[in-house]
């Protein structure tokens, strides 16, 4: 059966290719027809050149001048440097905005959690008590994971109160001065 599969995307593929190809074969005539017209001294490029980066249809044109004196391929170089630029700054958008979620999940887990366990109010039975048992266990796992991420991307991100729990706010503070002791401490050049 995989094989099948493989047989159907190696054909798609070659459609593909052999699609572009002859998208790539009418530029390529319509380019020379142009070329004819202007009546240039160039010789004409064949597809192989065309479909080549390395050939001289493409070394030629990256370092011609252009009417400011700029060789192409440093402007294309700076564009790209540019794009590069732009696409970092997206990415780390999207990376605080995924910090961001991912505080606000763990902190609707705790909230659910929390609410689950005042719904099974007093025990009255076992499978009420293994229950209880087992959601405050998860509990204490989403807790710690909310607070790992809340001192992790605090660093980046403004996390706003209303997803913060108050235990929280002490773990963080706790953790800050934790880390400032030992600071103190290791550099310390005179030990006793």
């Amino acid at each position: 059966m995989i094989f099948i599969d493989g047989q159907k995307i190696a054909k798609k593929l070659c459609t593909s290719i052999s699609k572009e190809t002859k998208a790539a074969k009418r530029l390529l005539d319509e380019y020379a027809t142009a070329a004819c017209e202007l009546s240039t001294s160039e010789p004409l490029p064949s597809l192989q050149g065309v479909l080549s980066l390395e050939s001289e249809f493409w070394m030629h044109r990256r370092y011609v001048r252009t009417s400011d004196s700029i060789p192409w391929k440093t402007k294309e170089e700076l564009i790209q440097a540019y794009l590069l630029t732009k696409r970092c700054e997206e990415e780390e958008c999207m990376l605080k905005t995924d910090m961001l979620s991912t505080v606000k999940y763990w902190y609707d887990q705790v909230q659910s959690i929390t609410f689950t366990l005042q719904e099974i109010g007093d025990l009255k039975d076992q499978y009420e008590l293994g229950l209880r048992c087992l959601l405050q266990q998860y509990k204490l796992v989403a807790e710690l994971q909310h607070g790992q991420a809340v001192n992790i991307f605090s660093r980046f991100i403004q996390i706003p109160c209303e997803v913060l729990l108050e235990s929280t706010a002490v773990t963080a503070t706790e953790v800050d001065s934790d880390s400032s002791e030992e600071s103190d401490i290791d550099s310390d050049p005179d030990p006793e």
